[in-house]
Parts: C-alpha cells; structure tokens; sequence
C-alpha cells in the first residue's frame, strides 16, 4: 500500500489568543482587539478581532479574523509572504471549536491613488465551487471619484506550495460606478 504523505521545510507554528468574555466584548461595541505580538515562521504577527464584524470589509454581523504582518518596512520591494493559515474558534457555549474557511479577506492597500482587497475562498465560488480556489481583487468604492471608469490590466497568482502547480490569471477589468 502506497502512502500518500505531503510535507514541508517549516515547523509548524500555533498561537493562542484568549479572550475571557467575549460577549462583553460585543455588549461595550468594541469594534476591534488585537493581540499581543507574536512570532510564527520567523516573521512578527498578530491577531485582529472584530467582534460583531469588519463593516468596512462588508462583515457586518459576522466576526472578523485577521492575521497582520507587523513590520513590512523591513521588506524588500515586491516581498511576499507565503502562509498556510487556520483558524479556529473555541464556542464555550457549545463546547466545540468552530473552524472556517469559507472566506480570507487582505487588509486595505493601496494602489494607484485606489483602495483595494483581495478576497480568497479556498472552496471556490459560483463555478469553481467545491474544486477550485477562488481569488477576486476588489476594488473599495469609496476611493473612486464620481464619473470615473477605471481599467485595470493585473496579474492574480496562487502558490501551490505542496505540489508546485502555480496558478496565474491576467485580468483586465473595467470598474465604474454606474
């Protein structure tokens, strides 16, 4: 019997953030924790909370998980970080963790005078539901004048670093607010 194993050069790294009283958190409306520093893959992180949802990320209702890359000043131009991330969420009402994956949503950049996101889902959408991934650049609406239509001409990639079949897609998209 052949076994079929994957592996990879970097240990493992897992963090814990405790919070004691989660529902106080959503009761006082804080709209953001973090968590202390830590270090994972020799990068420094840490953990951003939205307790009733990102609203400007169109979480509302939801709570929101970030994982950020503390010091990117460090970073040579064009770094890129590459990570196998999983939450999970431990339910003390249900007694039971709650692991999700339906969704990673980037922080805001900024490119070309414009705000912008990436969201990943690692189950695909539409189409590629259940065996594909998914990638979008989305561009945040607020940062485009009224009676602007933008094109944007870019390349989206998703490293596959278990078995090295890179995916890549050129993309060119209009974006207007009509």
């Amino acid at each position: 019997m052949h076994e079929n194993r994957e592996g990879r050069k970097a240990p493992p790294s897992q963090y814990t953030f405790k919070i004691e009283s989660f529902s106080w958190l959503s009761k006082a409306s804080v709209e953001k924790c973090a968590s202390e520093e830590f270090e994972a893959g020799g990068y420094k992180w840490s953990l951003s909370i939205f307790p009733t949802g990102n609203t400007k990320g169109g979480g509302q209702g939801h709570v929101s998980i970030y994982l950020v890359l503390m010091d990117t000043s460090s970073l040579p131009v064009d770094w890129e970080v590459n990570a196998i991330v999983n939450f999970s969420v431990y339910n003390f009402l249900d007694d039971e963790y709650v692991i999700t994956q339906e969704k990673y949503e980037s922080e805001s950049f900024v490119g070309g005078d414009y705000g912008w996101k990436l969201l990943l889902y690692p189950n695909g959408v539409v189409e590629g539901k259940g065996n594909n991934i998914s990638l979008f650049l989305v561009l945040e609406v607020s940062t485009l004048p009224p009676d602007t239509k933008l094109v944007v001409d870019c390349t989206l990639r998703a490293i596959d670093q278990i078995r090295g079949q890179h995916a890549q897609r050129k993309c060119e998209v209009m974006f207007t607010l009509d």
